[in-house]
């Protein structure tokens, strides 16, 4: 769940969501690792762009 996410997310995808109806039997487990992907994904992504930023000064 987590890679396909991160890969949804480096393919420049406009939103992340688990869809517009998730079944009640998906786990639990499954839409936290949809989160934890998406915050992963944005941390590195927000340190890359700092670390270019500080480079350049």
């Amino acid at each position: 769940m987590k890679r396909e996410a991160k890969k949804c997310l480096a393919g420049e995808i406009g939103v992340l969501s688990p869809g517009s109806g998730i079944n009640p039997k998906t786990p639990f487990e499954n839409v936290k690792a949809l989160v934890r992907a998406r915050d992963e994904y944005y941390a590195k992504k927000s340190h890359q762009k700092y670390r270019q930023t500080t480079q350049l000064q």
